[in-house]
């Protein structure tokens, strides 16, 4: 064999070899890395009185004060996050690692501690204790960590980190309101777009309409129509749920409103409301019989772009709150209302069938009379069901699907005012239920896309014209069969 070829094969072995080490170095690091619990420090949470911290060149500071709460040592007004500030207690008071990497680190660059990116002051019994949170460690999933007076580098795992790589206005206590059911919510009011609308919470209904309705908002010309009630609980919900994104400025003032276009804002959501609140009697028993009423208001202000995600953004508050806050786009444009018709229901007609007595349909300009009973039928396996069967003029007619079709239609878009340049009266139906209740539908033709309709008074709606023309069909074939069985 040949020297060159005896080099070549001792150098395969060699690679071999040493990427086997690293391998096996590897594997056993990360096996003794689980399960790690080296305590580093170990101080008497109710010694501790500051904590300090320093993340890539933004100082904060928090101190106990004598009631044992926390605050901002630079300003005490700060309205600090209590959770917050006894999270970073309990994790300052017992900092452990999961491994020790060396006890003797030569190079501190080599691991991020000669510029950590958090400097971590811990003051308890007057002793101040410091750590340097260094790089982040990829292989093995944990950061690297100094504490002085410890010549040791340590591995730890996120949970430092986490906590001291907030900054001033993620302390920010965020408010809310008390926990308020949408039914506890009786008057609504938007202002947006230079208009108010007004939204009102009718428990059991309103008169001269059907009982589904519980919220009717008042239109430019003083008249309440049903509200779509999907839409208004969202809105509620949405303000009495808030999800704020985060704090942008506390403290604020009038002259600070401004800044965020909260001086004169897109929108401003109010909601009048009554709630319970739980206290306790002379003997200590919970009593849950105090009602209390309250008026709160949601501002949005200006849209903007945050630099740290890229995502836009509406900066909204509390009307007399603290703080300002990002509320995501969406949400804070559900809020921001041109009209009242944006908010009416666009259900046409819903009903029962089972509640169907007559109905009168007008078509091609005749009108035909039908009347509905109940049926009681026995299908093929025994069991007994019952069914709406119509007759016109005594004679059956098959109008299952008309009617399913009728009372799922539902409309594109609403107007507040009537709507102009109508066409031809397509089909009409006026139901009459069991309980003397009338109902009325129009539906003309407008265009390519829509129909026009009515229900009850002003053509206000627009529907979509391939359903239209599906009704007018089904109608119109239902009649067909009535018409060859009787010739």
């Amino acid at each position: 064999m040949s020297r060159n070829k005896k080099l070549l094969i001792l150098l395969t072995v060699l690679v071999l070899c040493v990427g086997i080490y690293f391998i096996a170095d590897r594997f056993l690091s990360e096996e003794s890395l689980s399960g790690g619990n080296i305590e580093i420090t170990s101080v008497d949470s109710g010694k501790i009185t500051s904590i300090k911290w320093d993340f890539e060149g933004n100082q904060c500071e928090i101190k106990k004060g004598d009631d044992n709460s926390w605050y901002y040592a630079d300003d005490e007004s700060f309205p600090l996050d209590q959770d917050t500030a006894v999270d970073m207690l309990s994790a300052v008071s017992s900092v452990k690692a999961v491994k020790e990497v060396t006890d003797d680190p030569s190079d501190l660059s080599t691991y991020g501690i000669d510029d950590p990116q958090i400097k971590l002051y811990v003051t308890a019994d007057g002793q101040e204790h410091e750590y340097d949170i260094g790089d982040y460690n990829e292989s093995s999933g944990y950061y690297y960590m100094m504490h002085t007076g410890d010549a040791s580098l340590y591995y730890v795992d996120s949970s430092l980190y986490d906590l001291f790589s907030l900054e001033l206005l993620d302390l920010a206590e965020k408010e809310y309101l008390p926990e308020i059911e949408t039914e506890d919510v009786s008057k609504i009011t938007i202002a947006s777009g230079g208009k108010e609308i007004e939204i009102n919470y009718y428990a059991d209904g309103k008169e001269g309409f059907d009982s589904q309705y519980k919220y009717f908002v008042t239109d430019d010309s003083g008249n309440q129509s049903p509200c779509d009630e999907s839409t208004v609980k969202s809105l509620i919900t949405g303000f009495t749920n808030i999800s704020w994104s985060s704090c942008q400025a506390y403290n604020v003032t009038e002259d600070d409103l401004a800044l965020y276009g909260l001086n004169s804002p897109a929108a401003a959501f109010s909601i009048e409301y009554t709630y319970t609140v739980e206290s306790e009697t002379a003997s200590g028993e919970e009593q849950s019989d105090n009602k209390v009423t309250g008026r709160d208001t949601l501002l949005i202000g200006n849209s903007f772009a945050s630099q740290e995600d890229g995502e836009n953004y509406y900066y909204a508050m509390i009307q007399g709150g603290k703080c300002v806050y990002a509320l995501s786009a969406s949400s804070g444009e559900a809020y921001i209302i041109s009209g009242a018709e944006e908010l009416f229901s666009k259900e046409l007609m819903s009903f029962d069938e089972a509640d169907i007595q007559e109905m009168t349909v007008t078509y091609k300009g005749e009108q035909y009379k039908i009347t509905a009973e109940e049926k009681e039928t026995t299908d093929e396996y025994g069991d007994e069901t019952t069914e709406t069967v119509y007759y016109l003029n005594s004679a059956e007619i098959d109008l299952s699907s008309f009617v399913t079709s009728l009372s799922e239609l539902k409309a594109s878009s609403v107007q507040q005012t009537e709507i102009g340049n109508k066409g031809d009266l397509l089909i009409s139906v006026k139901n009459t239920y069991k309980d003397g209740t009338q109902e009325s539908i129009y539906i003309y033709s407008y265009d390519d896309d829509y129909c026009a309709a009515g229900v009850g008074g002003e053509v206000k709606y627009f529907a979509d014209e391939s359903e239209c023309d599906d009704l007018y069909d089904m109608f119109k074939e239902a009649l067909k069969a009535v018409e060859d069985t009787t010739e």
